[in-house]
C-alpha cells in the first residue's frame, strides 16, 4: 500500500499531540500555582543538563552542582535556584548524570539521597527525608 503525503503528515501530528499530551502530564506543574513557580517548573523541564560527574559528593555539593548547571545552560540565563534544607545524614556518593532535564535530576538525586522536594515560588528546597519519599508541592 502506498502512503501520501497527507496521510505521513497525518500521523506525524499524531505524534506530536501525543508526545505533547505525555509531556504534560509528566511536568512538575499543577493546576493551581503562581506565575513565579509556573516559570520554575517551565525551566525544570526545559533545561537540560548535559553532564554532571561528581565523586564522594554529600547532597549540598549535588544541589550546588545542580545549580550551577542550571544556570550554565539555561537560554536565559537565569537558572533554578536549588537550596538543601537541614541537617545532612545521607552517605556521600557518585553521580553521573547525562542529558537530563534539571527536574528529573532533582528526582534522581532525591531517590539517591533519601529527601524529598518542595517546589516554591523563589526555588526547590531539598529536605532529608530517610523514611518518607513524598514529593510536596506548594
Amino acid at each position: 500500500m502506498e502512503h501520501t503525503n497527507t496521510q505521513c503528515n497525518r500521523t506525524y501530528s499524531s505524534l506530536l499531540v501525543f508526545l505533547g499530551a505525555a509531556m504534560l502530564f509528566a511536568s512538575p506543574c499543577s493546576a493551581e500555582q503562581s506565575g513565579k513557580q509556573a516559570r520554575i517548573n517551565a525551566q525544570l523541564v526545559r533545561i537540560v543538563i548535559p553532564e554532571i560527574r561528581l565523586e564522594e559528593a554529600s547532597v549540598e555539593d549535588m544541589c550546588a552542582a545542580l545549580e550551577a548547571e542550571s544556570l550554565k545552560n539555561d537560554r536565559a540565563k537565569k537558572g533554578v535556584k536549588i537550596v538543601f534544607k537541614g541537617q545532612n545524614s545521607a552517605p556521600n556518593a557518585n553521580m553521573e548524570l547525562l542529558h537530563m532535564p534539571v527536574f528529573d535530576a532533582i528526582k534522581f538525586m532525591c531517590k539517591v539521597y533519601g529527601c524529598k522536594y518542595d517546589i516554591r515560588d523563589d526555588a526547590v528546597y531539598i529536605t532529608p527525608n530517610a523514611n518518607d519519599l513524598k514529593v510536596v508541592q506548594q
